[in-house]
């Protein structure tokens, strides 16, 4: 193990890698697991630095690549090598093809489709961690900055993964350990109920776009629908698309603030980049409600988000009748809306 370590860790030699401002690409960190279950507390999670998006990436967003480790011992870089990556997601290939730069040549649909398992899904393995500031990094155990062979068949989608670090405080979230494990055990071991030949053709027909096993565990194998809309409260951020468009939201705003954007150029960018998502029935009205609600805060709500706004919180509480939550969902948006009528614009 010393000879892969110091091959390999001259790039980053000298410096602090308790300090994730100093962490670089190939940065490699093994995480305990501990308090999880009995089949994998005590094995590691090995974390692998990356950049893929440089202009979105900062120290509060870091993405990984991540593999499990079989044994207690945390492998040298030839053992990290033979380690399968942990599949974060699965899509199909027909959600590969709606590329949102224009139609695919043949040769790119070729690729893409050479990028296929047997059920016809692509896969992702790239993920991001929200570093928050209180954040415990001691879990992170640095062993070496190593040249790992990436996924040959990798597939990167226009969002990656975001998940948290274990928080004390809100338990209700599931840590970046709980979500990569639940997703090995899902995608990796093929556990979910999208690889049976019954579920893959249904999923192809009817063109889903994310196929998150989770779903098919609650749908499907329990039988059970839904009582929310598209999260697993009624709070405003009680969804993965509130959370996704505050995490961007943050994102988009702290580049255009080094580049001198205006926030008109700022939002006109999130709209296009989340155009999916606003032409759609539930998400549409939950984008306008949430980015008023982030904008109010930061004092740049401009007359027209605000006339999306309430338009938005008007569509949500009927796509919230007969719901259950339905009156502590009034309850939020009847505060926001409040806010929203209150509120005064800058001159």
């Amino acid at each position: 193990m010393k000879k892969d370590f110091f091959k390999y860790r001259r790039v980053s030699v000298g410096l602090d890698k308790t300090k994730k401002k100093n962490w670089i690409d190939g940065d490699t960190f093994a995480v305990k697991i501990e308090n999880h279950s009995k089949e994998y507390d005590g094995r590691y999670i090995i974390l692998i630095k990356t950049s893929y998006d440089t202009n979105k990436e900062s120290s509060t967003y870091l993405y990984f690549r991540a593999k499990l480790t079989k044994t207690i011992e945390i492998p040298s870089m030839k053992e990290i090598n033979e380690l399968e990556y942990i599949k974060v997601n699965s899509f199909t290939y027909e959600y590969g093809l709606m590329n949102y730069n224009g139609e695919l040549t043949i040769e790119e649909k070729n690729v893409l489709k050479s990028k296929t398992d047997e059920f016809g899904y692509l896969n992702a393995y790239l993920f991001e961690i929200w570093m928050r500031r209180d954040g415990d990094y001691s879990m992170f155990n640095y062993i070496g900055n190593f040249d790992i062979a990436e996924p040959f068949d990798e597939y990167i989608p226009p969002l990656a993964e975001l998940t948290n670090l274990p928080n004390p405080r809100h338990p209700e979230f599931e840590s970046f350990i709980d979500v990569l494990i639940r997703c090995y055990k899902n995608y990796n071991l093929r556990k979910s109920k999208i690889y049976t030949l019954k579920e893959s053709q249904k999923a192809h027909e009817e063109g889903r776009f994310l196929l998150n096993a989770y779903y098919f565990i609650t749908q499907n194998e329990n039988k059970i629908k839904s009582s929310f809309i598209n999260g697993w409260g009624p709070k405003l951020y009680d969804s993965d698309v509130a959370l996704d468009i505050k995490a961007d939201y943050k994102k988009y705003l702290r580049t255009s603030k080094k580049s001198n954007q205006s926030n008109e150029e700022m939002i006109k960018e999130l709209c296009d980049y989340y155009e999916d998502y606003i032409n759609d029935s539930i998400d549409g009205p939950l984008f306008w409600i949430i980015l008023s609600d982030l904008q109010m805060k930061n004092k740049t709500l401009t007359k027209k988000q605000k006339k999306k706004a309430l338009e938005g919180i008007e569509q949500d509480l009927v796509n919230w009748k007969d719901k259950e939550g339905y009156s502590q969902r009034k309850e939020e948006l009847d505060l926001l809306k409040e806010e929203l009528e209150n509120y005064i614009f800058n001159k």
